[in-house]
């Protein structure tokens, strides 16, 4: 199936490239940071701990980079209606996890005793993180894909059940001239063909552009509530 960029979901090879740059660097300066400081932590956490600095340098730069190119594709589609300020949020919150982070290893390893490590360990700086932690874990609500032989799935959460939300709080979802957004992921009007109510679900039937069939699953009350309203009149 050949997607417009912006639409597909996983990363650019540019993206991807970059990504691997920064976590090598990332653990490259782990690395020198933990060679300099960290003499008297237990070995095993000398060698695991720039390790994880580096593919958390890795994950982060790539998720970023990413979020940043589709943020900005989906400001170029005609009438979109989008929580573009709720994503400004999301993304700036994790730039604060990402720099919270960073600032509390290297802090903690080469300037133990600076005001700003004992000010990112202050109760209310933790119960911050741990917030932050706890809303980007929890919160808006990308689709997940599932590729079956009569074609593709597209779900807004694992399951029904409460603890298998990935969008507790909020979800990304709006509209453009075309259709409806969920995530980063379009659903043209033009390509829908019914809409199906379940006990617990809203399945929403389809065609890609490419002829593939598909299946949108809804199982959050409040994006079931948000898609019957957006599609109320267009499928039967």
């Amino acid at each position: 199936m050949e997607v417009k960029f912006g639409e597909e979901l996983h990363w650019s090879p540019m993206t991807r490239r970059i990504a691997v740059t920064v976590g090598l660097i990332g653990l490259i300066l782990a690395s020198l940071a933990m060679y300099l400081g960290g003499t008297a932590i237990i070995r095993f956490w000398q060698i695991a701990l720039p390790i994880l600095m580096g593919g958390l340098c890795f994950g982060v730069s790539g998720f970023l980079i990413n979020y940043w190119q589709k943020w900005h594709w989906l400001k170029t589609l005609p009438g979109i209606d989008y929580p573009f300020a709720s994503v400004s949020r999301f993304f700036a919150l994790h730039i604060f996890l990402f720099v919270y982070v960073l600032l509390a290893y290297y802090l903690g390893l080469l300037a133990p005793g600076s005001w700003l490590l004992k000010l990112l360990s202050t109760p209310v700086m933790i119960i911050i993180f741990l917030a932050g932690l706890f809303v980007v874990s929890s919160a808006g609500g990308q689709v997940i894909v599932n590729e079956q032989n009569k074609g593709l799935v597209y779900r807004d959460t694992v399951s029904s059940g409460r603890l298998s939300r990935q969008d507790l709080l909020f979800s990304h979802a709006g509209t453009w001239d075309e259709g409806i957004i969920f995530g980063w992921k379009r659903f043209p009007y033009a390509g829908m063909t019914n809409q199906e109510r379940e006990k617990k679900a809203l399945k929403i039937y389809g065609k890609e552009e490419d002829g593939l069939s598909y299946v949108f699953v809804l199982y959050t009350p409040r994006n079931i509530k948000w898609a019957e309203s957006v599609l109320q009149g267009r499928l039967d």
